[in-house]
């Protein structure tokens, strides 16, 4: 499970959080072996403002993402915000976009076309999705009752984007110990 910072819902929002309460960022314990004294270790950057629609045409990169060693186990972690995926170049409301449309019966060439993601991301996503749906939806019906009404996967997708983001989702679920994409 890695560590992700809740309520942290854009890029903007994140550097303003970086500046003013760095402290939030610093996980409980070690993520690996669960050592609670974990020493700050720099950052590292990732490129994952894929818009212009700042003030003045600029985007927000690079992302600054603290750094934190265990010293028990030698290995380092981070927190993410929520709006940002592990391992992914677009943040998570991108992929929602796509998850959507593709859950209307647009094709992925039509998708492609809506959407800034190449059809060959686009295509990887919507299989990562599709294999994981069924852990998915038990995960989250049996964390959140009221899902448990909403039958075949458009509903049930519909259902949980209607109460809150894919991003809250992927939190719930990745707090449960359940691999996100």
């Amino acid at each position: 499970m890695r560590p992700i910072l809740a309520e942290i819902m854009t890029l903007f929002c994140h550097i303003q959080a970086l500046n003013f309460y760095p402290h939030a960022y610093r996980p409980e314990k070690c993520p690996h072996c669960g050592f609670y004294q974990l020493w700050g270790h720099g950052s590292y950057t990732r490129k994952s403002d894929k818009t212009n629609e700042h003030p003045n045409g600029s985007n927000l990169n690079p992302i600054p993402i603290l750094r934190y060693f265990c010293p028990s186990c030698g290995r380092t972690c981070s927190t993410l915000p929520e709006c940002l995926p592990p391992r992914r170049w677009y943040q998570w409301n991108v992929q929602q976009i796509v998850y959507e449309y593709y859950l209307k019966g647009y094709s992925v060439y039509v998708i492609d076309m809506l959407v800034m993601p190449s059809i060959q991301t686009i295509y990887r996503w919507i299989n990562a999705f599709e294999n994981q749906l069924s852990t998915y939806q038990f995960h989250l019906k049996t964390k959140i009752s009221s899902l448990g009404y909403a039958d075949g996967i458009k509903l049930f997708w519909k259902t949980c984007w209607d109460k809150k983001p894919l991003s809250h989702w992927m939190l719930v679920l990745n707090n449960e110990g359940v691999k996100i994409p």
